[in-house]
Protein backbone atom coordinates (compact mmCIF):
# COMPACT_ATOMS: atom_id res chain seq x y z
CA UNK A 1 0.00 0.00 0.00
CA UNK A 2 1.00 3.44 -0.64
CA UNK A 3 2.15 5.94 2.47
CA UNK A 4 0.16 9.20 1.92
CA UNK A 5 1.16 12.16 4.42
CA UNK A 6 -1.63 12.66 7.26
CA UNK A 7 -4.49 14.89 7.38
CA UNK A 8 -3.52 18.29 7.32
CA UNK A 9 -4.49 19.47 10.89
CA UNK A 10 -6.13 22.55 9.78
CA UNK A 11 -9.12 21.43 7.42
CA UNK A 12 -11.39 18.18 7.28
CA UNK A 13 -12.52 18.87 3.83
CA UNK A 14 -8.82 20.15 2.47
CA UNK A 15 -6.90 17.61 4.09
CA UNK A 16 -3.70 16.11 2.55
CA UNK A 17 -4.07 12.39 2.73
CA UNK A 18 -6.92 9.93 2.11
CA UNK A 19 -7.92 8.33 5.41
CA UNK A 20 -9.58 5.77 3.83
CA UNK A 21 -6.19 4.78 2.47
CA UNK A 22 -4.41 5.52 6.02
CA UNK A 23 -7.12 3.37 7.68
CA UNK A 24 -6.17 0.37 5.58
CA UNK A 25 -2.59 1.16 6.14
CA UNK A 26 -3.08 2.11 9.38
CA UNK A 27 -4.07 -1.63 10.11
CA UNK A 28 -0.42 -1.64 9.14
CA UNK A 29 0.81 0.97 12.43
CA UNK A 30 -3.12 2.88 12.45
CA UNK A 31 -21.85 5.66 22.49
CA UNK A 32 -22.39 6.53 27.74
CA UNK A 33 -22.55 4.57 31.25
CA UNK A 34 -18.85 4.55 33.70
CA UNK A 35 -18.89 1.03 34.56
CA UNK A 36 -15.43 0.10 33.98
CA UNK A 37 -14.25 -3.84 33.11
CA UNK A 38 -11.88 -3.91 36.19
CA UNK A 39 -11.01 -7.65 36.53
CA UNK A 40 -11.16 -8.46 33.45
CA UNK A 41 -8.98 -10.43 31.08
CA UNK A 42 -8.29 -11.53 28.14
CA UNK A 43 -7.93 -15.50 27.03
CA UNK A 44 -5.12 -14.26 25.30
CA UNK A 45 -3.39 -11.71 28.09
CA UNK A 46 -0.85 -9.44 26.06
CA UNK A 47 2.58 -9.26 26.23
CA UNK A 48 2.69 -6.48 30.01
CA UNK A 49 -0.40 -8.79 31.20
CA UNK A 50 -3.20 -6.43 33.06
CA UNK A 51 -0.98 -3.77 34.44
CA UNK A 52 -3.01 -0.49 34.29
CA UNK A 53 -2.18 2.91 32.03
CA UNK A 54 -0.83 5.64 34.51
CA UNK A 55 -0.08 9.49 33.20
CA UNK A 56 3.31 8.69 32.27
CA UNK A 57 2.18 5.38 30.41
CA UNK A 58 -1.11 5.81 29.10
CA UNK A 59 -3.32 3.69 26.48
CA UNK A 60 -1.84 4.50 23.71
CA UNK A 61 -4.92 4.78 20.76
CA UNK A 62 -3.85 4.97 17.05
CA UNK A 63 -5.86 7.17 14.98
CA UNK A 64 -5.20 9.34 11.64
CA UNK A 65 -4.02 13.23 11.92
CA UNK A 66 -5.38 16.86 11.49
CA UNK A 67 -8.82 17.77 12.63
CA UNK A 68 -10.23 14.15 12.51
CA UNK A 69 -7.84 13.47 15.53
CA UNK A 70 -9.52 16.98 17.19
CA UNK A 71 -12.45 15.32 16.93
CA UNK A 72 -11.59 11.91 18.04
CA UNK A 73 -10.12 13.79 20.72
CA UNK A 74 -12.78 15.69 21.98
CA UNK A 75 -15.66 13.25 20.99
CA UNK A 76 -13.76 9.94 22.60
CA UNK A 77 -10.59 10.08 24.07
CA UNK A 78 -10.34 12.73 26.35
CA UNK A 79 -14.06 11.91 27.72
CA UNK A 80 -12.96 8.83 27.77
CA UNK A 81 -10.22 9.51 30.53
CA UNK A 82 -12.37 11.53 32.20
CA UNK A 83 -15.55 9.03 32.53
CA UNK A 84 -12.66 5.99 33.51
CA UNK A 85 -9.87 8.12 35.11
CA UNK A 86 -8.00 5.64 32.75
CA UNK A 87 -5.01 7.75 31.43
CA UNK A 88 -5.41 7.63 27.25
CA UNK A 89 -3.92 9.66 24.35
CA UNK A 90 -4.67 9.20 20.63
CA UNK A 91 -1.59 8.58 18.58
CA UNK A 92 -1.55 9.28 14.50
CA UNK A 93 0.38 7.08 12.73
CA UNK A 94 2.95 6.73 10.06
CA UNK A 95 2.15 4.58 7.52
CA UNK A 96 3.91 2.29 4.37
CA UNK A 97 5.08 -0.96 5.07
CA UNK A 98 2.90 -0.81 8.28
CA UNK A 99 1.75 -3.80 8.56
CA UNK A 100 4.83 -5.84 8.60
CA UNK A 101 6.50 -2.98 11.00
CA UNK A 102 3.42 -3.55 13.33
CA UNK A 103 3.49 -6.97 13.71
CA UNK A 104 7.45 -6.60 13.65
CA UNK A 105 6.99 -4.31 16.79
CA UNK A 106 4.02 -6.55 18.20
CA UNK A 107 6.62 -9.18 18.06
CA UNK A 108 9.49 -7.41 20.05
CA UNK A 109 6.91 -5.77 22.55
CA UNK A 110 7.40 -2.32 21.09
CA UNK A 111 4.32 -1.44 19.32
CA UNK A 112 3.64 1.98 19.13
CA UNK A 113 -0.12 2.05 20.04
CA UNK A 114 -2.20 -0.07 21.96
CA UNK A 115 -5.64 0.02 20.20
CA UNK A 116 -6.20 0.80 16.67
CA UNK A 117 -8.75 1.81 13.69
CA UNK A 118 -8.31 -0.71 11.05
CA UNK A 119 -10.36 -1.09 7.66
CA UNK A 120 -11.49 -4.30 6.69
CA UNK A 121 -8.84 -5.61 4.69
CA UNK A 122 -5.74 -4.51 7.27
CA UNK A 123 -7.93 -6.21 10.23
CA UNK A 124 -7.72 -9.66 8.23
CA UNK A 125 -3.98 -8.98 7.43
CA UNK A 126 -3.27 -8.66 11.19
CA UNK A 127 -5.40 -11.33 12.25
CA UNK A 128 -3.68 -13.79 9.92
CA UNK A 129 -0.46 -12.42 11.15
CA UNK A 130 -0.93 -12.99 14.88
CA UNK A 131 -1.17 -8.96 15.24
CA UNK A 132 -4.26 -8.72 17.33
CA UNK A 133 -5.51 -9.85 20.89
CA UNK A 134 -8.57 -11.58 20.53
CA UNK A 135 -10.34 -11.81 23.51
CA UNK A 136 -14.24 -13.08 25.08
CA UNK A 137 -17.31 -11.17 23.61
CA UNK A 138 -18.22 -11.34 27.77
CA UNK A 139 -15.50 -8.56 28.16
CA UNK A 140 -17.48 -5.80 26.14
CA UNK A 141 -20.35 -5.04 27.84
CA UNK A 142 -22.40 -3.32 25.23
CA UNK A 143 -21.81 -5.80 22.45
CA UNK A 144 -25.86 -6.02 21.60
CA UNK A 145 -26.07 -2.65 20.51
CA UNK A 146 -23.37 -3.11 17.78
CA UNK A 147 -24.76 -4.05 14.31
CA UNK A 148 -24.25 -7.97 13.77
CA UNK A 149 -21.44 -7.79 11.29
CA UNK A 150 -19.30 -4.79 12.70
CA UNK A 151 -17.97 -7.79 15.25
CA UNK A 152 -15.48 -9.94 13.62
CA UNK A 153 -14.89 -13.01 15.37
CA UNK A 154 -12.40 -15.79 14.95
CA UNK A 155 -13.25 -19.41 14.74
CA UNK A 156 -13.59 -19.61 18.32
CA UNK A 157 -16.05 -16.88 18.70
CA UNK A 158 -13.51 -14.46 20.43
CA UNK A 159 -13.57 -10.66 19.07
CA UNK A 160 -10.91 -10.22 16.92
CA UNK A 161 -12.21 -6.37 15.89
CA UNK A 162 -15.64 -3.77 17.01
CA UNK A 163 -16.78 -1.55 14.36
CA UNK A 164 -15.86 2.02 14.90
CA UNK A 165 -17.17 3.96 12.37
CA UNK A 166 -17.71 3.84 8.71
CA UNK A 167 -18.08 5.46 5.16
CA UNK A 168 -19.57 6.15 2.30
CA UNK A 169 -17.83 6.41 -1.31
CA UNK A 170 -20.47 8.23 -3.70
CA UNK A 171 -20.72 10.49 -6.68
CA UNK A 172 -19.93 14.33 -6.09
CA UNK A 173 -20.52 16.63 -8.75
CA UNK A 174 -19.46 20.41 -9.12
CA UNK A 175 -23.12 22.15 -9.49
CA UNK A 176 -21.42 24.91 -11.40
CA UNK A 177 -19.79 22.90 -13.92
CA UNK A 178 -22.60 19.82 -13.90
CA UNK A 179 -26.26 20.91 -15.12
CA UNK A 180 -27.49 18.26 -12.82
CA UNK A 181 -25.41 16.25 -10.12
CA UNK A 182 -24.60 12.26 -11.60
CA UNK A 183 -26.58 9.86 -9.79
CA UNK A 184 -25.58 6.37 -10.99
CA UNK A 185 -22.48 4.81 -11.12
CA UNK A 186 -23.44 4.25 -14.79
CA UNK A 187 -22.71 8.26 -15.09
CA UNK A 188 -18.87 7.08 -15.34
CA UNK A 189 -18.93 4.84 -18.41
CA UNK A 190 -21.82 7.87 -20.07
CA UNK A 191 -19.41 9.28 -22.78
CA UNK A 192 -21.02 12.70 -22.31
CA UNK A 193 -18.89 13.29 -19.61
CA UNK A 194 -16.32 12.79 -21.38
CA UNK A 195 -13.06 14.24 -20.00
CA UNK A 196 -14.99 15.58 -16.74
CA UNK A 197 -14.94 13.44 -14.47
CA UNK A 198 -12.41 11.43 -11.88
CA UNK A 199 -11.91 8.19 -10.10
CA UNK A 200 -9.85 6.75 -7.51
CA UNK A 201 -6.79 4.75 -9.30
CA UNK A 202 -6.13 2.45 -6.60
CA UNK A 203 -8.15 -1.02 -7.20
CA UNK A 204 -8.40 -1.49 -3.46
CA UNK A 205 -9.97 1.95 -2.29
CA UNK A 206 -11.64 2.92 -5.48
CA UNK A 207 -13.53 -0.40 -5.38
CA UNK A 208 -14.61 -0.35 -9.15
CA UNK A 209 -14.87 -3.29 -9.45
CA UNK A 210 -17.47 -4.27 -7.10
CA UNK A 211 -19.50 -1.19 -8.63
CA UNK A 212 -19.46 -2.28 -11.93
CA UNK A 213 -20.32 -6.40 -10.47
CA UNK A 214 -23.33 -4.80 -8.89
CA UNK A 215 -24.34 -2.13 -11.52
CA UNK A 216 -24.37 -3.90 -14.94
CA UNK A 217 -26.68 -6.75 -16.27
CA UNK A 218 -24.13 -8.96 -17.48
CA UNK A 219 -22.54 -9.69 -13.87
CA UNK A 220 -24.25 -11.03 -10.66
CA UNK A 221 -22.77 -8.39 -7.99
CA UNK A 222 -19.43 -10.66 -5.86
CA UNK A 223 -20.72 -14.22 -7.80
CA UNK A 224 -18.72 -12.71 -10.88
CA UNK A 225 -15.22 -12.28 -9.29
CA UNK A 226 -14.91 -15.28 -8.02
CA UNK A 227 -12.29 -17.03 -10.64
CA UNK A 228 -9.13 -15.07 -12.47
CA UNK A 229 -11.23 -15.52 -16.10
CA UNK A 230 -14.41 -13.69 -14.17
CA UNK A 231 -12.64 -10.90 -12.59
CA UNK A 232 -10.81 -10.24 -15.87
CA UNK A 233 -13.92 -9.50 -17.55
CA UNK A 234 -15.42 -6.85 -14.99
CA UNK A 235 -11.88 -5.47 -15.05
CA UNK A 236 -12.02 -5.07 -18.72
CA UNK A 237 -15.58 -3.39 -17.85
CA UNK A 238 -14.00 -0.98 -15.83
CA UNK A 239 -11.61 -0.10 -18.57
CA UNK A 240 -14.48 1.23 -20.27
CA UNK A 241 -14.68 4.45 -18.60
CA UNK A 242 -10.91 5.62 -19.39
CA UNK A 243 -12.59 8.31 -21.91
CA UNK A 244 -14.47 9.86 -19.20
CA UNK A 245 -11.91 10.18 -16.35
CA UNK A 246 -9.46 13.37 -16.96
CA UNK A 247 -8.04 12.85 -13.50
CA UNK A 248 -6.92 9.34 -11.49
CA UNK A 249 -6.33 10.09 -7.85
CA UNK A 250 -4.83 8.00 -5.26
CA UNK A 251 -5.40 10.41 -2.25
CA UNK A 252 -8.92 11.97 -1.62
CA UNK A 253 -7.26 15.34 -1.63
CA UNK A 254 -5.81 15.20 -5.23
CA UNK A 255 -9.66 15.06 -6.34
CA UNK A 256 -11.10 17.76 -3.60
CA UNK A 257 -9.49 21.22 -5.42
CA UNK A 258 -9.86 20.37 -8.55
CA UNK A 259 -13.79 19.34 -7.99
CA UNK A 260 -14.26 22.64 -5.87
CA UNK A 261 -12.63 24.39 -8.58
CA UNK A 262 -14.35 22.93 -11.76
CA UNK A 263 -11.73 21.53 -13.15
CA UNK A 264 -13.71 17.98 -13.28
CA UNK A 265 -17.20 17.84 -13.18
CA UNK A 266 -17.61 15.10 -10.55
CA UNK A 267 -15.83 12.49 -8.90
CA UNK A 268 -15.97 9.35 -6.57
CA UNK A 269 -15.62 11.24 -3.28
CA UNK A 270 -16.49 10.18 0.09
CA UNK A 271 -19.67 11.28 1.02
CA UNK A 272 -18.34 12.56 4.44
CA UNK A 273 -15.85 15.18 3.07
CA UNK A 274 -18.04 16.21 0.36
CA UNK A 275 -20.83 17.03 3.05
CA UNK A 276 -17.63 19.12 5.01
CA UNK A 277 -16.72 20.55 1.93
CA UNK A 278 -20.60 22.12 0.97
CA UNK A 279 -20.90 23.07 4.31
CA UNK A 280 -17.60 25.23 3.57
CA UNK A 281 -19.20 26.95 0.88
CA UNK A 282 -17.54 24.28 -1.89
CA UNK A 283 -20.33 24.55 -5.15
CA UNK A 284 -20.65 20.25 -4.22
CA UNK A 285 -23.27 18.36 -3.96
CA UNK A 286 -23.01 14.35 -3.26
CA UNK A 287 -25.57 11.51 -4.53
CA UNK A 288 -25.59 8.16 -2.94
CA UNK A 289 -26.56 6.47 -6.62
CA UNK A 290 -29.41 4.28 -7.40
CA UNK A 291 -27.20 1.29 -7.36
CA UNK A 292 -26.46 1.94 -3.88
CA UNK A 293 -23.19 3.98 -2.53
CA UNK A 294 -19.97 1.59 -1.07
CA UNK A 295 -20.09 1.26 2.20
CA UNK A 296 -16.95 0.59 4.27
CA UNK A 297 -16.40 -0.19 8.07
CA UNK A 298 -13.21 0.26 10.40
CA UNK A 299 -12.73 -1.89 13.33
CA UNK A 300 -11.00 -1.23 16.66
CA UNK A 301 -8.47 -3.99 16.96
CA UNK A 302 -6.10 -4.48 20.18
CA UNK A 303 -2.90 -5.26 19.36
CA UNK A 304 -1.70 -8.65 21.24
CA UNK A 305 1.63 -7.15 22.64
CA UNK A 306 -0.37 -4.43 24.54
CA UNK A 307 0.82 -3.83 28.05
CA UNK A 308 -2.77 -3.05 29.37
CA UNK A 309 -5.19 -5.40 27.90
CA UNK A 310 -8.29 -4.92 30.46
CA UNK A 311 -7.92 -1.07 29.69
CA UNK A 312 -7.77 -1.13 25.53
CA UNK A 313 -11.09 -3.59 25.80
CA UNK A 314 -12.46 -1.17 28.39
CA UNK A 315 -11.68 1.76 26.10
CA UNK A 316 -13.48 -0.39 23.31
CA UNK A 317 -16.86 -0.98 25.43
CA UNK A 318 -16.63 3.03 25.87
CA UNK A 319 -16.38 3.48 22.36
CA UNK A 320 -19.60 2.09 21.38
CA UNK A 321 -21.78 3.85 23.89
CA UNK A 322 -24.84 5.54 22.03
CA UNK A 323 -23.49 9.29 22.87
CA UNK A 324 -20.05 8.74 21.94
CA UNK A 325 -21.44 7.14 18.39
CA UNK A 326 -23.70 10.26 18.22
CA UNK A 327 -21.24 12.39 18.90
CA UNK A 328 -18.75 10.90 16.33
CA UNK A 329 -21.23 10.81 13.49
CA UNK A 330 -22.64 14.80 14.21
CA UNK A 331 -18.88 16.02 13.71
CA UNK A 332 -17.70 13.93 10.99
CA UNK A 333 -20.61 12.38 9.19
CA UNK A 334 -19.71 9.06 9.76
CA UNK A 335 -21.73 6.07 9.62
CA UNK A 336 -22.62 4.87 13.05
CA UNK A 337 -21.78 1.11 13.77
CA UNK A 338 -24.61 0.70 16.63
CA UNK A 339 -28.18 0.45 15.86
CA UNK A 340 -29.77 3.17 14.88
CA UNK A 341 -32.93 3.55 17.64
CA UNK A 342 -29.68 3.94 20.00
CA UNK A 343 -28.67 6.99 18.39
CA UNK A 344 -29.90 10.47 19.16
CA UNK A 345 -29.45 11.98 15.62
CA UNK A 346 -32.07 13.10 13.78
CA UNK A 347 -33.82 11.59 10.83
CA UNK A 348 -32.37 14.05 8.67
CA UNK A 349 -28.78 13.64 9.57
CA UNK A 350 -29.12 9.98 9.46
CA UNK A 351 -30.17 10.31 6.06
CA UNK A 352 -27.17 12.23 5.31
CA UNK A 353 -25.01 10.00 6.45
CA UNK A 354 -26.66 6.78 5.70
CA UNK A 355 -28.83 7.80 2.82
CA UNK A 356 -31.16 4.82 1.99
CA UNK A 357 -30.06 3.21 4.62
CA UNK A 358 -26.88 0.36 5.46
CA UNK A 359 -29.05 -2.37 3.67
CA UNK A 360 -29.18 -0.76 0.36
CA UNK A 361 -25.00 -0.17 0.44
CA UNK A 362 -22.66 -2.04 -2.09
CA UNK A 363 -20.46 -4.20 0.54
CA UNK A 364 -16.71 -3.80 -1.24
CA UNK A 365 -15.41 -8.00 -1.23
CA UNK A 366 -12.57 -6.81 1.14
CA UNK A 367 -11.23 -10.25 1.32
CA UNK A 368 -10.57 -10.71 -2.90
CA UNK A 369 -8.20 -7.75 -2.28
CA UNK A 370 -6.15 -9.81 0.74
CA UNK A 371 -6.26 -13.33 -1.21
CA UNK A 372 -5.61 -11.76 -4.32
CA UNK A 373 -3.61 -8.92 -4.06
CA UNK A 374 -0.70 -9.20 -6.33
CA UNK A 375 -2.70 -10.45 -8.87
CA UNK A 376 -5.17 -8.31 -8.69
CA UNK A 377 -2.99 -4.98 -8.70
CA UNK A 378 -0.92 -6.41 -11.92
CA UNK A 379 -4.15 -6.92 -13.84
CA UNK A 380 -5.65 -3.55 -12.71
CA UNK A 381 -2.42 -1.89 -14.28
CA UNK A 382 -2.20 -3.78 -17.05
CA UNK A 383 -5.79 -3.46 -18.07
CA UNK A 384 -6.98 -0.12 -16.52
CA UNK A 385 -4.89 2.32 -16.21
CA UNK A 386 -2.72 1.34 -18.89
Amino acid sequence: MPSPSDRDGSNRGESTTNRRRFLRATGATGALATTALAGCTSRFVGGGGSSSPTEDKPLKIGVYGGVFKEVLDEALVKPFTENTDVPATSKPQSVGDAMVKLKQSVDADKAPVDVLVVAPDARIHGQRMGTWLNYSPDEISRLDGVIDDQVTRNDDGDIVGVGAFGWFLNLTSNTNVLDSPLTSWRDLWNSKYKDQLAANRLVGDGFLLDIAAHTFDEFDGRKSLQTKADIKKVMQKVAEINPQISLWWAQEAEAQQPLKEGNIGATQMYNDVSLVMKDKGAPVETRFPKEGGLLNFGSWCIVKSTDYPDAAKQFVDYAVRPDVQTKITKKLYSAPTIEQSKLDISDELYEKVYGPGPDAAIRPYNELYVEREKWITEQWKQTVLS
